[in-house]
């Protein structure tokens, strides 16, 4: 069996963790000093009364050997009460009161055992971590990487109540980044309006005179794949979204799918929101369903690359040739697109400058240079590959 970590190897005894953590208290009464003064040496605070050396260096020496630690609470203090931490605030749960449609409320299943390649697992396994690290790139492209650190906070989107400021972490951190917007829950807005820096990652139609916010314009993005569908004579096109229509660039894209549509004269033949499982699994079984609603599609728009990839999964085992018979395009344009043939066609979504210049909108922010909402949009790219069909319409 193996040891603890608490346990001697040379004793039957096991070591006994401490309860409590060790207090400036502590090491004020082994100095032999005011907490006070702990205090003042500890977090470096200035003052107009002189501490001699030799005090300074016994109050030091005795916090080392206890291993105390300073609260950051404290420290902040010094810097005019900033924390120097940056939060990110991530939706979980669904709003209350959202309609969930049929397809969004079927219950997660696994791909069948032949589209289980290690491969496209390996990639999603870096996709999950990959938000996460262009902020902490970030980061350090624009500040000094020792200073600033990141909280993450799950805000609770199921609340039936607004959504409080510790919901939001905005009592741990000196300024958020608020991913993934929705209709529902819209209390951020008041924060901003009561001083608290926050930057909002992605658009909601509205927001724009009040909060700052960076991302790219979700109705013009989905317009744009209408348009290449359209130059490749597909007329019979079908969208699958992610989440719900409470997800802001969900409600964008689709908004902009159902336009582009219409301002050629055409209706979509099929919308689905499948809900928050963005897996190829998901894919795969809603787009079997979809090609028994609407089995004369000769186009996909897919919201994300996993699903995209689940769903030429579906084709292809229902004999739809891709691109010859079906045209597949979807957003974001991570590794999942080319990991395998064909090779699918998206819309580069620009992930890293996008978080670059949220980060750096806040740091502005914190640090008092920015005084009015500032709106950043970026452009996205469209990459072009196999699985549209536009190779082989122009004769390459």
């Amino acid at each position: 069996m193996a040891k603890t970590l608490t346990e001697d190897p040379h004793s039957s005894k096991r070591a006994i963790l401490p309860r409590t953590r060790v207090t400036m208290a502590d090491v004020a009464r082994a100095a032999d000093v005011s907490k006070a003064l702990v205090s003042r040496v500890l977090n470096k605070v200035e003052s107009q009364i002189p501490i001699p050396q030799e005090t300074i260096r016994r109050i030091e020496r005795i916090a080392a050997e206890l291993n105390y630690v300073p609260s950051r609470s404290a420290r902040s203090l010094k810097r005019g009460n900033r924390l120097n931490l940056i939060g990110v605030s991530i939706r979980t749960g669904i709003p209350p009161g959202i309609h969930q449609t049929e397809e969004e409320m079927l219950p997660s299943k696994p791909l069948p055992e032949e589209y289980r390649h290690t491969p496209v697992h390996d990639v999603m396994a870096y996709e999950r971590s990959f938000s996460i690290g262009l902020i902490i790139d970030a980061l350090w492209q624009n500040s000094n990487p020792t200073v600033w650190d990141l909280v993450i906070q799950h805000r609770p989107e199921t609340s039936e109540g607004p959504l409080r400021g510790t919901d939001l972490g905005l009592d741990l951190v000196d300024g958020l980044l608020y991913m993934q917007p929705t209709l529902q829950h819209r209390e951020y807005l008041n924060f901003v309006r009561s001083g608290y820096p926050i930057v909002v990652i992605g658009h909601i139609s509205g927001i724009e005179e009040d909060v700052c916010a960076v991302g790219i314009d979700n109705p013009k993005a989905a317009a744009l794949l209408v348009d290449h569908l359209y130059r490749l004579n597909r007329r019979k096109m079908v969208a699958l979204w992610p989440y719900g229509e409470y997800v802001g660039l969900t409600i964008g894209r689709n908004r902009g799918f159902n336009n582009r549509l219409s301002a050629y004269g055409l209706e979509p033949l099929g919308v689905s929101f499948i809900g928050s499982d963005l897996s190829p699994a998901r894919g795969y079984w809603m787009t079997l369903r979809m090609l028994d609603q609407h089995p004369d599609l000769d186009a996909m728009v897919v919201g994300t690359d996993d699903i995209a990839r689940g769903a030429i999964y579906a084709l292809q085992e229902r004999g739809r040739r891709i691109p010859e018979d079906v045209s597949v395009v979807t957003f974001d344009d991570k590794p999942i697109t080319i990991i395998e043939p064909p090779l699918i066609t998206a819309l580069r979504i620009p992930f890293p400058e996008i978080t670059r210049q949220a980060v750096k909108l806040l740091m502005d922010l914190i640090q008092g240079k920015v005084h009015e909402p500032v709106h950043i949009e970026i452009e996205p790219e469209l990459v072009v590959r196999q699985s549209c069909g536009a190779a082989m319409l122009s004769g390459m």
